[in-house]
């Protein structure tokens, strides 16, 4: 196998990410986004997927925990016990933030179970997505 081959099959090209294009490669075990900035993780730790903070712009292959999965047109869902889908995260209230809804303002809210505080920007412990890795280049 020539050394051209060999090289471009070690890329994966990552799949853009609702609506944020920048193109990722991985090189070995490291993450390169189009900013040059080589993010650091294990690969075998999630073979098929990458993690991306949609508030803080983080990509890594280490799963952070409690990362939903994504159905094909967008409802989010974890896995339970059983491997059945639900589509409530059954383990939020053991967490310092949890998602909450407004009736009033028809929006969610955020709120701090450790300070009480609530606020209505996503924090960053819970904007963590789970992205497929495209394999075909």
């Amino acid at each position: 196998m020539g050394s051209c081959s060999a090289l471009a099959s070690s890329f994966v090209v990552l799949s853009y990410v609702l609506g944020w294009s920048p193109l990722l490669l991985v090189i070995g075990d490291d993450v390169v986004p189009s900013d040059g900035v080589r993010r650091t993780g294990t690969h075998e730790s999630a073979a098929r997927y990458y993690f991306w903070n949609t508030v803080t712009g983080d990509v890594q292959w280490d799963d952070p925990g409690d990362v939903p999965f994504e159905t094909p047109n967008g409802l989010l869902y974890w896995v339970g016990k059983e491997g059945q889908q639900e589509f409530t995260d059954q383990e939020a209230m053991q967490y310092t933030w949890v998602e909450g809804w407004s009736e009033q303002y028809e929006r969610p809210f955020f709120f701090n179970q450790e300070t009480q505080e609530s606020v209505w920007d996503r924090p960053p412990d819970l904007a963590w997505r789970r992205v497929t890795v495209q394999e075909d280049l």
